[in-house]
């Protein structure tokens, strides 16, 4: 995170309607009789300016990247958003041809070709897009940090003896009796099975981890020792979000068309509707590089720190503030609105083991997709299917961590986080 702050600029440019495609709509149409015969012609262009998109790019000028050079050492990069919109659609042409009998010696005709869309472009509208505020990163980045962070203990066993020292053994299966009477068989089966899954499953999941931990402890610990002051990555992934409405238009209609004539319609009302489909997907993730201390050297206090160091990464086994947080009966309440137990996670680290972040990005793609299309009888006495037309409106937005977290300021550094970032050679620039 070494270098000089970049300035920021906001690069804008158009993203032209989708050419591709029939966009032009040409009509015949006239009368006859057994004398004489009338020919007309009409066409029309597909206004397209309701479908021209556009993208804004607000980001950090970065020199250290050059065309054929990708810079190794340091952090360079910086936090941005950028917002594309764009249409995906063909026009390709289709034909409606219709004859009516004026009288019985006299007809009009009409012939179509050009597009067929569900409705006007006029009528049509990109979706809002939906990018995440600062905090909810700041919040999300903290969630990653407290799941993949390089201290983080195998196995939590200062958490599971306080909860067995509090709440006891789970129950041995069988012997929870709620009432005496048989009538009670399902209730009493209810009870059994959530003493199994919130009992004794949570139970065995933690004797089986710290086993795990204990039996691989040596390699665990070596990993830990060697890791120490290196820079270790770390990727971690939220499961996507996805959202899908469907909204009414427009009822009792016929598609819409460039140029249209009475004979390509039929006499009967049998029109159908267009409908609007939003689908918006969310993904986030977290990337950086942590580094930490562990202490070195053959005096008394630097082994013992180094044993409390090895005994909590192996066994987590010194009492801090999060593990206080998990013994507290109601942190799953707290937990379930707020990412509270997270931010006293990664604070206890920053604070105890001199974990600092050489870099962190929390990164968000939102898409949102807004397609029209068209369902039921067009009205028309041709065969034809309206071209559904999606538009699309895609964010992207990273965010850059300070060495201690998300959402934390230089300023609001405590003076022994100052000398572990000066330590590393971390300053408020990159």
């Amino acid at each position: 995170m070494a270098g000089s702050e970049s300035p920021i600029t906001t690069r804008r440019r158009v993203i032209p309607a989708p050419q591709k495609g029939y966009v032009r709509g040409d009509l015949t149409y006239g009368s006859f009789d057994t004398t004489s015969k009338s020919v007309n012609h009409a066409s029309g262009v597909l206004d397209m300016k309701n479908l021209q998109g556009w993208q804004t790019t607000t980001s950090e000028n970065h020199p250290e990247w050059r065309p054929g050079h990708r810079p190794t050492i340091g952090d360079i990069g910086g936090s941005f958003f950028t917002e594309k919109a764009h249409c995906l659609a063909a026009f390709p042409p289709q034909s409606i041809a219709g004859l009516q009998q004026v009288t019985p010696s006299f007809w009009s005709y009409a012939n179509y070709v050009g597009p067929v869309l569900p409705i006007a472009p006029a009528f049509m509208s990109f979706p809002p897009a939906f990018p995440s505020g600062n905090s909810t990163l700041d919040a999300v980045g903290a969630q990653a940090i407290a799941r993949c962070k390089p201290t983080n203990a195998v196995a939590d066993l200062s958490t599971f003896l306080g909860e067995t020292l509090r709440e006891g053994l789970p129950r041995v299966i069988g012997s929870a009796e709620h009432w005496r009477s048989k009538s009670s068989a399902g209730k009493k089966a209810g009870g059994e099975y959530l003493n199994a899954q919130f009992g004794w499953a949570p139970f065995v999941h933690d004797i089986r981890s710290i086993s795990n931990a204990i039996s691989n402890a040596e390699s665990i610990m070596a990993q830990y020792e060697r890791d120490s002051g290196r820079v270790v990555r770390r990727r971690y992934e939220f499961p996507p979000e996805e959202h899908l409405s469907e909204t009414l238009v427009k009822d009792n209609c016929s598609p819409y068309v460039l140029q249209s004539s009475e004979p390509m319609y039929n006499s009967q009302i049998n029109k159908g509707k267009v409908w609007r489909m939003d689908k918006t997907i969310r993904r986030r993730w977290f990337s950086g590089g942590f580094t930490y201390y562990l202490p070195t050297g053959g005096n008394t206090r630097e082994n013992m720190a180094r044993s409390a160091a090895l005994a909590k990464k192996t066994l987590g086994l010194r009492l801090t503030p999060d593990v206080v947080w998990n013994l507290a009966p109601w942190s799953w309440a707290v937990d379930w609105f707020t990412n509270t137990g997270d931010v006293i996670s990664n604070v206890t680290d920053w604070a105890t083991d001199g974990l600092v972040l050489k870099y962190g990005y929390v990164m968000e793609t939102t898409v949102s997709e807004r397609t029209y299309y068209f369902m039921g009888p067009t009205g028309f006495k041709s065969d034809v299917i309206p071209s559904p037309v999606t538009l699309v409106v895609t964010t992207k937005v990273r965010r850059r961590a300070n060495p201690f977290g998300f959402g934390v300021t230089w300023g609001g550094l405590s003076p022994r986080q100052l000398s572990i970032a000066a330590a590393l050679g971390l300053t408020r620039g990159r």
